[in-house]
């Protein structure tokens, strides 16, 4: 037997032997999908809760002063609370549906089947289910970390007023910065609930192909969208 008949025996073998974690992880993908349902209507409606809170987090957008205790005798200056709270909700958010994704894209990869059988369209399916997740799963993780840095740049614009007072244009500037900011949590969650949303349609549309991709006919080379 040639080195690649070999591994297409193993191949088949460990196919064989993962076929009860596969009925395993399909029972936890239908399960996710439906927490993931439900975290499309969450985000929406955390948006729309987001969007009315313009006016309390320009209030906590405290800007310090020499004339103003106890930001001067006090080492601790103060975080913009309203905002601090929102960031991390989306944070929260993004790491729920990383941890979902990456259940999705294990179940798919289960459920390749071994060379030897031939059947390629199927698993060109998955390829792209899995491709789309994972730009799914890219954007959830770059919001993860932009929405880290949040703390760093915010302290960096605290620093510049403490620093050089008489320049007013830095205390604008960290009000601007709030506001930005403001803005990027209701856009991360609108992408963060428009990617789960696709995911759903995705992996529901093509679930057959996914489950049994070696069973499906040749004749059927069609676009999964």
């Amino acid at each position: 037997m040639n080195t690649t008949k070999k591994v297409e025996a193993l191949a088949a073998k460990a196919h064989e032997v993962t076929k009860p974690f596969r009925k395993e992880a399909s029972d936890s993908v239908r399960e996710a999908l439906q927490e993931l349902r439900k975290k499309i209507l969450h985000l929406t409606n955390l948006v729309t809760t987001f969007r009315t809170k313009e006016e309390e987090i320009m209030k906590d957008c405290v800007i310090p002063t020499s004339s103003t205790p106890p930001y001067y005798d006090n080492p601790v200056l103060p975080s913009n609370k309203t905002l601090s709270g929102l960031v991390e909700i989306v944070e929260q958010e993004a790491v729920s549906i990383l941890k979902i994704y990456t259940l999705i894209k294990f179940w798919i990869q289960l459920c390749v089947p071994p060379l030897e059988e031939g059947q390629r369209f199927g698993v060109e399916v998955q390829t792209e289910v899995v491709g789309d997740i994972t730009a799914a799963e890219n954007n959830a993780d770059d919001i993860v970390g932009s929405l880290q840095e949040y703390h760093e740049s915010r302290a960096s614009h605290l620093h510049k007023i403490c620093k050089y007072e008489n320049i007013e244009n830095y205390k604008t500037l960290l009000r601007e910065f709030d506001r930005k900011i403001w803005y990027e949590t209701i856009s991360d969650l609108l992408s963060l609930r428009n990617d789960a949303a696709m995911t759903v349609l995705c992996v529901e549309k093509n679930e057959q192909k996914i489950v049994m991709p070696s069973g499906i006919a040749l004749h059927m080379h069609h676009s999964i969208y």
